[in-house]
């Protein structure tokens, strides 16, 4: 099998192109996403970014339970290594929880956090999600069609999807003069994402974005026009047992004097009150292993591995990979998982 040196493109009117479950990793072309959405976000986006750390930190994530807000350059790390970036986390603004609750991953659909000031910013970004979330519903049944899935089946798992998806409004800065683009100035370490799946948008003309072919070979993945950029989650691979890949990506710093990059995320998350001991869920489950059996080779360990952990519900497993993410927020709002967590 030669190996894959580029990203296919699936186009949304066709449906159909299953090379991208090779690489975890498809550009999407013919959505009905509104270039002025694209567009005013992106606006907005580079608006909020320009402000003061003042300014910006007005809306910082510690300031709720929720990890909802901002997030400083160089405060975050995948795995042990720091990213040069810094980003916003936001919801769509549906009516959500307040405070701390029972089961406390709800805390995750709780307060937003806008900056003041900003007028169009949660119009633009409100928007921008909910245009990305009806793409992910249209790729979700490309999925089903293509791999043979059930799609009731399949869509049983997404209950409250406005709820749980997240948008992440990202600002790489460019590598100061004088310095370089090493493992110190990554702007984000190789990693997958442990979400059903994301939807990214470039939007600036930087060749930053890299995915791992099935090789190890990294593959730069640069903006193209009219197009948004789909990743395959670790939920996903689990639930298909391995036949869709989850995709290892990682972005590099722009080059010292090529200017900042920007990019949008709309992370894709399975509805959070599912629990992996509910009957109605492994049901499900298995209806979608023998949908993918009658034409694929199944690694069932994925699927064992992902039933097999500390905490059934999804939302809790959601909200234990914030914990670890952002300790200073948990030792804050949640310290009796503060231990819990860092061991795990």
């Amino acid at each position: 099998m030669p190996a894959l040196t580029s990203v296919p493109t699936v186009d949304l009117s066709n449906l159909d192109n299953p090379e991208g479950k090779r690489m975890g990793a498809f550009y999407l072309s013919g959505t009905p996403v509104q270039p002025a959405i694209l567009e005013n976000a992106t606006n907005e986006t580079k608006a909020f970014f320009n402000r003061t750390t003042e300014e910006k930190m007005d809306i910082a994530l510690e300031k709720v339970p929720s990890y909802l807000g901002y997030v400083p350059l160089a405060s975050e790390r995948t795995g042990d290594k720091v990213d040069y970036r810094e980003r916003i986390i936001l919801r769509g603004d549906n009516p959500g929880y307040e405070g701390k609750l029972d089961p406390v991953y709800r805390t995750l659909q709780g307060k937003n956090q806008w900056p003041s000031g900003m007028p169009h910013f949660r119009s633009a970004h409100e928007d921008l999600l909910t245009a990305f979330t009806d793409v992910s519903r249209t790729v979700r049944a490309l999925m089903a069609e293509a791999f043979g899935i059930d799609l009731p089946t399949l869509e049983s798992l997404f209950r409250e999807e406005s709820r749980q998806n997240r948008s992440v409004v990202i600002h790489y800065p460019e590598v100061p003069k004088g310095g370089d683009c090493g493992q110190n100035m990554t702007g984000l370490h190789g990693h997958k994402d442990m979400t059903f799946g994301g939807i990214i948008y470039q939007a600036t003309d930087h060749e930053c974005l890299q995915a791992q072919a099935p090789n190890g070979q990294w593959v730069t993945c640069p903006p193209k026009p009219n197009t948004l950029f789909y990743v395959v989650g670790a939920i996903c691979e689990s639930l298909t047992r391995g036949v869709l890949k989850a995709c290892f990506h990682r972005v590099l710093t722009p080059a010292p004097e090529s200017g900042s990059r920007y990019a949008m995320v709309a992370a894709l998350h399975i509805d959070y009150d599912i629990s992996l001991t509910n009957p109605k869920v492994t049901k499900a489950l298995e209806r979608i292993g023998k949908d993918l059996q009658a034409g694929h080779e199944l690694n069932n360990r994925m699927l064992e591995d992902f039933l097999n952990e500390e905490f059934d519900a999804i939302g809790m497993r959601s909200l234990k990979r914030y914990m670890r993410s952002f300790p200073e927020v948990t030792a804050k709002w949640f310290p009796e998982y503060s231990n819990r967590v860092a061991a795990a």
